[in-house]
């Protein structure tokens, strides 16, 4: 350990054959050492043990003070190289200082051009926004209103960006703008969030939003106003494909009624397990599902599926006619509740259409209504042999007996009956409903407007 770093002094100050000496006596010592391993081997070298084991060069002290005077008499070079030093680390700090200063300036420049950029890039941006939002904003409030005429036909809505965000607040029965979800509930909240979807798809895509998947979007929003969005995506967005998901027949009916989705475009998932997944039939106007029943002799089932038909079809045209059947304080309504109160509410609209039509001296719209009061007569006749049929009491087992042909007739009765509140044009094929639903009532029609009768006399 001693030997090995004076070496190279020795290789270079050294007199001659001093280094071959020492390296010689390197080697042997890394011999000896080498058999120090074991007992056994150092066994072997019990006689060097005897004498001076290390075994220097016989020369070696002289030699050693010839390197050392050697060594001495070199001039002391400390300050040139401490100066040397300096110098050299004096340069490199130069040198980066130099380029610190540079790379500072071209920063400063990158850091003023970046500037420029951001403050350009946020006014674009904020110009855009801006004018994103007071369209979608313009939107989003027409949209509502669509869906909820009957009690916030004033809304106002007002969106602005906020840092990172936006900030949407909503009015209030003219009480002030707040946040939807301040005051709104949470039916409202989602009819909210539809509308703006909605609006900012237009704004966006154009003519380009062709497609839109909703998945049980209006869980929490009342029957009446999911009849109003069904008109709003049939009315406004004629060209989207919608796929529409629900858990909710009521929605899924609703649909079909209103004309948004066509019976044979409903798709019903039943019966999900792990091993299989969900059964996948096709919904089946309901028309011909009771044929199908009549068909294989399934009378009974043919008329429960006749009688929830007609109490859901009642009611809804209850609802879009605004009849008025006799009150009940537990709200349940059976189709003889229903149904006489909407024939009668439609023999009333008839009779105020024609007495405006009188009053207006408009010979095409008289033709028009005494066309559909004809053809409701007509209607009525058919219907009229069945009427017993909508006897609240009547159980559905005593139709078993029914032949086929017979209760044909009692569904084609109905089916006639019920075509007197629909539109004729199968691009339409939606019920006949009344405008607006508060106040003063102006027009019996359909969503296409085939059927646009006037209520208002002079």
């Amino acid at each position: 350990g001693l030997i090995e770093p004076v070496l190279p002094l020795i290789r270079t100050d050294g007199p001659n054959g001093f280094y071959g000496e020492m390296q010689g006596w390197f080697a042997s010592l890394g011999t000896f050492a080498s058999t120090l391993q074991t007992f056994e081997t150092i066994r072997t070298q019990r006689d060097r043990f005897d004498v001076e084991w290390t075994m220097p060069p016989p020369s070696l002290l002289n030699r050693l003070g010839v390197l050392k005077k050697t060594i001495q008499d070199k001039p002391d070079q400390g300050a040139s190289i401490r100066a040397q030093t300096f110098l050299t680390i004096a340069q490199d700090r130069l040198k980066a200082r130099r380029d610190a200063q540079s790379k500072s300036v071209q920063t400063a420049v990158a850091v003023d051009a970046a500037k420029v950029i951001y403050s350009t890039y946020c006014d674009v941006a904020e110009a855009y926004l801006s004018e994103l939002y007071a369209a979608v904003e313009d939107e989003f409030g027409t949209f509502y209103r669509a869906i909820n005429a009957d009690d916030e036909s004033e809304f106002n809505a007002k969106l602005e960006p906020a840092d990172a965000g936006l900030r949407l607040e909503v009015d209030f029965y003219d009480k002030g703008m707040y946040p939807p979800g301040a005051y709104h509930s949470e039916g409202h909240q989602d009819g909210m969030g539809v509308c703006l979807y909605l609006a900012l798809m237009r704004r966006l895509l154009g003519s380009r939003f062709s497609f839109a998947v909703l998945d049980d979007v209006v869980m929490s929003v009342d029957q009446s106003h999911r009849k109003e969005l069904c008109r709003l995506l049939k009315t406004c967005f004629p060209d989207t494909q919608f796929i529409l998901t629900t858990h909710d027949e009521v929605w899924a009916k609703q649909m079909h009624t209103e004309g948004l989705v066509k019976a044979t475009r409903g798709v019903a998932f039943h019966s999900w397990s792990v091993q299989t997944g969900p059964i996948v039939g096709q919904t089946e106007d309901v028309w011909d599902q009771i044929e199908c029943d009549i068909a294989k002799g399934e009378i009974d089932v043919a008329a429960a599926r006749l009688r929830r038909h007609m109490e859901y079809v009642s009611g809804e045209l209850a609802d879009s006619l605004i009849a008025t059947p006799p009150y009940r304080g537990d709200f349940y309504y059976d189709l003889g509740d229903l149904l006489p109160a909407v024939i009668g509410r439609h023999r009333v609209l008839l009779k105020r259409a024609a007495a405006a039509a009188s009053r207006w001296k408009d010979s095409d719209a008289q033709a028009t209504v005494e066309a559909m009061r004809k053809a409701r007569s007509h209607a009525l006749d058919r219907y009229g042999g069945e009427t017993w049929v909508v006897n609240k009491a009547l159980h559905w087992n005593a139709w078993v007996n029914l032949a086929k042909a017979e209760f044909r007739e009692v569904v084609d009765a109905f089916k006639g009956l019920l075509a007197q509140y629909k539109c004729t044009n199968s691009d339409c094929d939606s019920w006949l409903y009344v405008t607006p639903k508060k106040g003063d009532e102006e027009t019996l029609r359909c969503n296409c407007g085939s059927v646009c009768v006037n209520l208002k006399s002079k």
